[in-house]
């Protein structure tokens, strides 16, 4: 004879199931809704053009971090030394190695902005003209400079920097010391892959130009106009964002049942 206990447990866990079943329902179709929603694919793209920016800055820290350390006294100290030339060339190859890697993250970013803005922007509205007239790759000197001194790493993968030591005495008569890891504009100048803005940015320059002041300009001229296009487009796209986090706190409270311990 079955326990009246049991009897009674019976419809209450058919009615929790039923209730599962429903919020489980309500999840899928929640779910479809975010998946189908114009803010679920721009926040996907969003995240992949981050991941570029990110990228690049990670190339830019690494590249950076080689020049502050090659600065040291004593790596640059031992690079220097005469009787052991071989120091002083691997501390250029990498030099080579990471400068090449940060030019080659920087024109992934360019390429994908210009990717997004092709995709999601039109070209007759208000953001094309703010884009066309803010973006800096165009027109900048330091960025038609880099442009091709991109080609010139990339195709021919010239050892295109040198190690520089400057020496000076301070307003107190200390001698002061300066390493650094510069490009020689002299054999750039005989280039023929100079043209136009790009030409005139490199004979403008009245010493060779260091690695880690190229590399700082150029960067905060590119992460600058990031920022700010990611800040514009979401602006521009609000309302579909704000639908899309709607969706997710709709979300929440329909997968709370899952949530709680099962008895």
């Amino acid at each position: 004879m079955a326990d009246d206990g049991d009897n009674c447990a019976a419809p209450e866990h058919d009615a929790l199931q039923a209730t599962r079943d429903a919020a489980w329902k309500e999840i899928e179709g929640i779910r479809a809704e975010i998946e189908g929603s114009p803010g679920w694919f721009l926040r996907g793209d969003l995240a992949s053009l981050a991941r570029s920016q990110r990228i690049f800055a990670g190339n830019t820290s690494e590249l950076h971090g080689l020049l502050r350390r090659s600065a040291s006294p004593d790596v640059w100290l031992s690079a220097w030394d005469r009787e052991h030339p071989e120091r002083l060339e691997q501390l250029l190859d990498e030099a080579d190695r990471l400068f090449h890697n940060f030019l080659a993250a920087a024109f992934s970013l360019i390429s994908h902005t210009i990717a997004f803005r092709n995709r999601h922007v039109a070209d007759d509205s208000a953001l094309a003209a703010d884009y066309t007239q803010r973006n800096p790759t165009p027109r900048s000197p330091l960025c038609l400079f880099m442009k091709r001194l991109r080609i010139i790493a990339q195709h021919e993968r010239l050892p295109i920097s040198q190690g520089n030591v400057s020496a000076w005495r301070d307003d107190t008569g200390q001698l002061v010391v300066e390493p650094s890891l510069v490009l020689d504009r002299t054999t750039l100048m005989s280039r023929h892959e100079w043209t136009g803005q790009a030409r005139k940015y490199l004979k403008a320059l009245d010493a060779d130009p260091s690695l880690e002041k190229l590399s700082t300009d150029y960067s905060l001229i590119l992460r600058g106009f990031a920022d700010w296009f990611a800040f514009r487009f979401v602006q521009e796209h609000l309302a579909e964002f704000r639908v899309l986090e709607s969706l997710y706190q709709r979300l929440g409270p329909a997968t709370a049942l899952f949530r709680e311990p099962r008895t």
